[in-house]
């Protein structure tokens, strides 16, 4: 009987978020729980079998516990001020510690399935934060997207999973050397193990959730995708009129690069980027193996001889010769010190009607983190504004652009890591605070952008 209960306890479980089973789940959290006040850490920790879902289709979680645990959804936005919306919550699911993290330098957690969700049909697209929460009350995040099949708006919010993954350094490695194990840098970032930063939740929280709250409450149409839903091709069967990147989407595919590409030059689709450093590394993706991301950024790339374009170095370099400034009208310059650094603004411009702002005007500390900038290659680039920084010890000018490009897409450029600080400054008040003038401008751009 024991035995029998046992094998009971860990069967493999389903839930689906449906009134009765959110009744049965107990005490129903607030909109305001969504916040992580006790860290789980490595105790409790998971990732999904996928980045982004369809309303109606099944989300698998694969879930490291020591206790018992349940889970809660929210839906990420402003809400008044609340900063999302609870959605529903799950029952309590028993303890099942797996491989926490491997020692050794580990590209995949290889984790037994633990709980499938059924994302309800009445969800509309965002980006979800599943909040775990043990009987010790420790907490933490897994994020995805809920998408649209045929993604419609005005607006199409790009979530940059990619970039999300090259930082994560689960397991020993990331792509970069500064926290991977022996300070060497690996070249497989799978999309199959926890983020290790922001209590699981990867790199949401630092940018792209302070554009979420500020555009939320506009009053324009969005819709959400991932990285890898443009790489498997969403931009093609997607009806929108301006694609926004808020976040620091450094790592993009080939097909990536060639759909934005397309649906700018050819559909005359809106582009607006309201970061830096974005389009920089090519990486790109198993054909055989599902989420397994290559980047060979400090070793050299075995497919080079074979198929030289698909090389996952930085896409202005041999040989695969595809600046982002081609697309962007400006490019990636790099890191400023000091930190922050201010925005002047030199002369009129279109995007400024409606601010106070006048020539030689301006917005201190928004520029830096990392840098974008014009070096004059294409004339029909619109400086907006500019910032006097000091790049590894050279003196120079980062840029705030609007292009026109030849192709009939818009493209707007911010430029750098803080803009969307200054529209809503949840969680960086430590140097940010909003910016009216900076609102005005980002509607402005967004509202020529999404003109056809």
């Amino acid at each position: 009987m024991k035995k029998l209960f046992l094998i009971f306890l860990f069967a493999f479980i389903t839930f689906e978020g449906n009134e009765s089973a959110q009744a049965a789940a107990g005490v129903k959290p607030s909109d305001y729980h969504w916040k992580i006040t006790n860290p789980a850490g490595k105790t409790l920790q998971g990732y999904t079998n996928t980045s982004s879902i369809e309303p109606g289709k099944v989300l698998s979680f694969y879930i490291h516990n020591e206790k018992p645990f349940s889970i809660e959804f929210y839906r990420m936005g402003y809400n008044a001020g609340v900063g999302s919306v609870y959605m529903t919550k799950t029952n309590t699911f028993p303890g099942k510690p797996q491989n926490k993290q491997p020692e050794g330098e580990a590209a995949e957690a290889n984790w037994v399935r633990s709980v499938t969700f059924t994302v309800p049909s009445y969800w509309k697209s965002g980006v979800y934060m599943a909040k775990l929460v043990d009987t010790s009350q420790r907490e933490s995040y897994i994020p995805f997207v809920v998408k649209q099949s045929t993604p419609k708006g005005q607006l199409g919010i790009l979530i940059s999973t990619n970039t999300y993954q090259a930082y994560n350094n689960w397991g020993g490695k990331s792509l970069y050397g500064y926290n991977s194990t022996n300070k060497t840098a690996g070249y497989q970032a799978s999309y199959n193990r926890p983020y290790t930063s922001n209590n699981g939740s990867g790199e949401f929280f630092a940018y792209e959730y302070n554009f979420v709250r500020w555009v939320e409450r506009q009053n324009y149409s969005v819709t959400y995708f991932t990285d890898q839903d443009v790489h498997n091709g969403v931009l093609k069967k997607s009806q929108i009129n301006a694609l926004i990147i808020p976040g620091h989407d450094e790592y993009w595919t080939m097909n990536m690069r060639k759909a934005i590409d397309d649906k700018v030059n050819r559909e005359k689709m809106g582009l607006g980027v309201f970061n830096a450093n974005v389009a920089y590394w090519q990486v790109r993706f198993d054909e055989k193996i599902p989420g397994m991301m290559y980047g060979y950024k400090y070793n050299p790339d075995p497919i080079t001889e074979t198929n030289p374009q698909l090389t996952t170095t930085q896409f202005r370099a041999k040989p695969v010769n595809m600046p982002e400034k081609n697309l962007l009208g400006l490019q990636y310059a790099g890191i400023p010190k000091p930190k922050y650094n201010d925005l002047t603004f030199t002369k009129p411009h279109w995007l400024l009607k409606g601010t106070s702002i006048k020539p030689g005007d301006t917005i201190r500390n928004i520029i830096g983190g990392e840098v974008d900038a014009y070096d004059g290659t294409f004339p029909g680039v619109e400086v907006v504004g500019e910032s006097n920084i000091n790049l590894y010890g050279v003196n120079t000018k980062s840029h705030v652009t609007w292009y026109p490009h030849p192709g009939g897409g818009k493209v707007f450029a911010a430029g750098t890591f803080y803009w969307n600080w200054y529209l809503d400054p949840y969680g960086k008040g430590y140097i940010a605070s909003t910016n009216k003038n900076i609102q005005i401008i980002t509607k402005n751009a967004i509202n020529e952008l999404i003109k056809n």
